[in-house]
């Protein structure tokens, strides 16, 4: 079996999704699959399958036009997505798809540029950096916000209507998917190692942590998203609760400083960014974990 994974998490990038995409590939391929990768364009990852990084981050019609074109060359007898975006290049190339959401993807539709117009300019790839980097800095109009919110979850339900097959991360994220037209929802969470995870010895000392210490443990990228700052507003109503924060992203400062502002300072530890291959040891070295979220940001 050949297939063609779209994947718009995709390492060198850091963070969950991505962490699961690459994981999801590594065991298709291990099982024998031929497996190749579309995703965003950026530094090359030494994996044992093809990446094609092809994919624009604003252009969003330009991208289902050049996955149409990567689809008769790789033929695949298979497609996954790891968002509910994609389900037209199901319909154009008559090829199946399933795709995987953890709702993130109908609750903020992450389509920068949902229109036809401009989008082949705009995926220019010395533009759109330039573009990408601004977009990210900029606050919206209400006016223009609702309409650019408008088109994109009318293009996320046009593509829902096309995919064979989406796989829910939670009973909530499939309560949201099945007010789509959606053929079928399955829930199916995401999995866990439990004998890699099971705490296999005390590694506070060696990671410098407190001992005597009730520990929390959160483990995200550090963006709005996270509800950071609701976590630790919940930190400082209980004394002597230590909270332990892996990640790392932009809102690193801000975090530091309501730390301070909220007088825990002492008793959170910013861990920065963790290898995977290293997270359980602090799994193991926590009492509790919590990940905090917003619905909206």
């Amino acid at each position: 079996s050949s297939d063609l994974l779209i994947l718009t998490e995709f390492p060198p990038s850091f963070g969950g999704m991505q962490t699961h995409a690459v994981h999801l590939c590594r065991y298709l391929h291990q099982r024998g699959y031929h497996v190749e990768v579309a995703t965003y364009r950026g530094p090359e990852v030494d994996l044992p399958f093809p990446v094609h990084r092809c994919l624009s981050r604003i252009g969003f019609t330009e991208n289902l036009r050049t996955l149409e074109s990567l689809t008769r060359t790789v033929r695949p007898d298979l497609l996954y997505a790891s968002t509910i975006f994609y389900g037209r290049l199901s319909a154009s190339t008559g090829i199946p798809m399933i795709a995987r959401s953890a709702g993130n993807d109908v609750l903020r539709p992450w389509i920068v540029w949902p229109y036809r117009w401009f989008s082949h300019t705009l995926s220019t790839p010395w533009l759109e950096d330039i573009l990408y980097r601004q977009f990210r800095k900029l606050e919206w109009p209400e006016s223009i916000e609702s309409l650019l919110l408008a088109r994109r979850k009318a293009e996320m339900a046009e593509s829902a209507r096309h995919i064979t097959h989406v796989l829910a991360n939670s009973a909530y994220t499939a309560g949201l998917l099945r007010q789509l037209p959606v053929a079928r929802v399955e829930i199916l969470p995401g999995g866990v190692d439990t004998r890699r995870f099971h705490p296999l010895r005390d590694t506070r000392d060696e990671l410098g942590l407190p001992r005597d210490k009730f520990l929390l443990m959160t483990a995200c990228r550090l963006v709005p998203k996270k509800g950071l700052d609701l976590l630790m507003r919940a930190v400082s109503e209980l004394p002597g609760t230590h909270l332990l924060i892996a990640g790392e992203g932009r809102q690193l400062p801000k975090c530091m400083m309501l730390a301070q502002q909220l007088g825990i300072a002492e008793r959170v530890i910013f861990a920065g960014r963790i290898p995977h291959e290293d997270l359980q040891l602090y799994y193991w070295a926590a009492d509790q974990f919590v990940l905090a979220s917003r619905e909206h940001v």
